[in-house]
């Protein structure tokens, strides 16, 4: 944090928690929350690379060359899957780096069922 900026809003915490008159309480403790909300945000935003594109399910799955459903049913094993609320989507550069260290999902299967049936 700024360093000027914890000591003035501890002093300012401190202000709404001595001076403040009643009367004055819900609305302090309204805007409190309101940055609370905001600060969670932003600690919940997917960190992105500066390059980096945001795809969605379609695009992903193409690329990793599954199905959507798959996509979706494992989205949690997956280290490029990112949140924005109820949306699921997908780190470009996460998925790169993926396909680079294990190969595609779709090849290893290709792979798996060569070396099983000979």
């Amino acid at each position: 944090m700024n360093d000027g900026l914890k000591p003035a809003l501890a002093r300012c915490l401190d202000a709404v928690r001595t001076e403040l008159p009643l009367e004055e309480l819900p609305d302090s403790l309204a805007e409190i929350e309101r940055i609370k909300a905001l600060a969670w945000a932003r600690l919940q935003a997917p960190v992105l690379a500066p390059s980096d594109q945001l795809l969605d399910v379609n695009e992903a799955a193409r690329r990793l060359g599954i199905s959507k459903t798959r996509l979706y049913r494992h989205q949690r094993q997956y280290p490029f899957t990112r949140h924005d609320g109820r949306r699921v989507l997908f780190s470009a550069l996460g998925i790169d780096a993926y396909i680079q260290q294990k190969g595609p999902p779709a090849l290893s299967l290709l792979s798996t069922i060569k070396r099983r049936t000979g």
